[in-house]
């Protein structure tokens, strides 16, 4: 990743540093205490961080709530609202996906809504339903999710955020054999149902691969 410094005389700046996995270490007010003495130290020992005017927040509140785990997404009541980037379709069972790991779930066709079980918070970019249990979701963080419960809950089966590529597409030909694909060429096939991935090569050149369908015709699930 690739950072600009920019420096306007008499300006004010905001840093926003979180924590490990977002893990919510600042949700004990002891633990902000000894982060302000710790601050307070650093700034009488080095004084031109006092010359500089610098100032600390904590901001608890968006840590994730009591239970849970520092991946999972956070269950939002304004998720409906949140950007979300694909949908599938499979009778009236719909799921979406979008952003901070937001899955959606309608089983009346999109009259009401439920929020998924997520084990990630990663953004997620496609999903693909094989039948009304079986589906799969993919993300940044080469994250791949799994359902078979119709969307209800998700579990991971494959992520790899060293490789710093955001996977754009996901298609299942069957029950078992399906393919993944994403930003500079990735390209990650499975045989067993989501349980093992394997990287493929499609091009020596490294195209962006944003879509999968079936050869000879459009996709069978809405998008």
């Amino acid at each position: 990743m690739q950072y600009r410094r920019a420096f306007v005389p008499g300006g004010t700046y905001f840093f926003t540093v979180v924590t490990a996995q977002r893990c919510p270490v600042f949700s004990d007010n002891r633990t902000v205490e000894l982060l302000r003495q710790a601050f307070l130290h650093v700034t009488k020992k080095w004084r031109f961080w006092r010359a500089a005017g610098l100032a600390l927040v904590a901001l608890p509140g968006l840590a994730a709530p009591a239970g849970t785990l520092a991946e999972d997404a956070v269950k939002a009541p304004l998720a409906i609202d949140s950007l979300l980037l694909d949908g599938a379709a499979v009778g009236p069972r719909l799921v979406v996906v979008g952003e901070r790991g937001h899955i959606l779930v309608s089983a009346d066709g999109g009259t009401s809504w439920s929020q998924a079980e997520v084990p990630t918070r990663a953004l997620l970019t496609a999903v693909h339903m094989h039948d009304e249990r079986t589906g799969w979701a993919v993300g940044h963080d080469a994250v791949i999710l799994r359902t078979r419960d119709g969307g209800e809950s998700w579990a991971m089966v494959y992520r790899a955020p060293e490789e710093e590529l955001p996977l754009l597409d996901v298609w299942f030909r069957d029950e078992q054999t399906g393919f993944a694909v994403g930003a500079y060429g990735y390209f990650l096939a499975t045989a067993d149902g989501g349980d093992t991935w394997t990287p493929r090569t499609i091009s020596e050149d490294d195209f962006h691969l944003n879509a999968l369908f079936p050869a000879g015709g459009p996709p069978t699930e809405s998008r």
